[in-house]
């Protein structure tokens, strides 16, 4: 699990870094003291590392408060847990609440912390996070044995002579397997992956590019076929994509041009 600690306050931050690390040694502690910098490192690194909660700190100087940047942050990362942390915690309760739509924290703990409390939130965390591991994850037997691979990095799955290959952000993964097994599995999981060609699984959160006159979907600059299965059209499944990435609440990401 990975959590980042944000606070202006270099002992405090270090006072919570050891009292999670108490808690749980295995919890992976990033820590920053700009929430601004919290916004920057998520921007980069965001969809590279999962980040599970932010312990943010709500007054900075020089900065718009920690509140302001977790809406933004919750904008685009809306799985991240927030856990506001403050000594003035009163102050800001309405902003916490009616600030932003749809946004709650999902803790407030009040300086100087209470452990107790503060294991308690942690180990709510764990739990999460244990839950969403075994949701996120498909289990695949490929060539040089079983692997197991995150959704949320499959870009598209697609068989050839029997054999099918995952590919994902950082490699590719080839066994034995039909596509048909794969995307019953993948549909129990997670309603992100579309069966857009009888030899093609794709993950519509990563597509970036529906063109209106292609039998085609892009991922960056590889394209993926569309073809009528069941009777269903390719305009069609065009819109069944869009649809299924409007649900999802993708930010950005795939251009179409109808």
């Amino acid at each position: 699990m990975n959590i980042i600690v944000c606070d202006d306050n270099t002992l405090v931050c270090e006072s919570l870094v050891c009292d999670i690390k108490n808690i749980d040694a295995t919890i992976n502690i990033i820590t920053f003291k700009s929430c601004f910098a919290v916004y920057e490192y998520l921007n980069d690194n965001g969809n590279d590392i999962q980040i599970d909660a932010i312990l943010m700190d709500i007054e900075f100087p020089h900065d718009l408060n920690g509140i302001d940047y977790s809406h933004e942050i919750f904008k685009k990362f809306p799985n991240i847990k927030i856990l506001f942390i403050s000594g003035f915690m009163e102050k800001y309760v309405e902003d916490m609440f009616l600030g932003m739509p749809n946004f709650k924290p999902y803790a407030i703990l009040k300086k100087p912390i209470d452990l107790n409390k503060l294991k308690t939130h942690i180990d709510n965390l764990k739990t999460d996070h244990s839950i969403k591991s075994k949701e996120n994850i498909l289990t695949f037997n490929a060539k040089n044995g079983t692997i197991f691979v995150e959704l949320e990095r499959i870009q598209y799955i697609y068989s050839f002579q029997r054999k099918v290959t995952i590919v994902t952000y950082d490699g590719e993964y080839t066994g034995y397997n039909k596509i048909s097994n794969l995307m019953k599995e993948l549909k129990s999981l997670s309603n992100r992956f579309y069966n857009c060609h009888k030899s093609y699984i794709v993950n519509v959160d990563a597509i970036t590019k529906i063109p209106s006159n292609e039998n085609f979907v892009y991922i960056g600059t590889t394209g993926i076929p569309l073809s009528i299965i069941n009777g269903t059209s390719v305009s069609h499944k065009r819109k069944d994509i869009i649809k299924l990435r409007s649900l999802n609440h993708s930010e950005g990401g795939a251009s179409s041009e109808y």
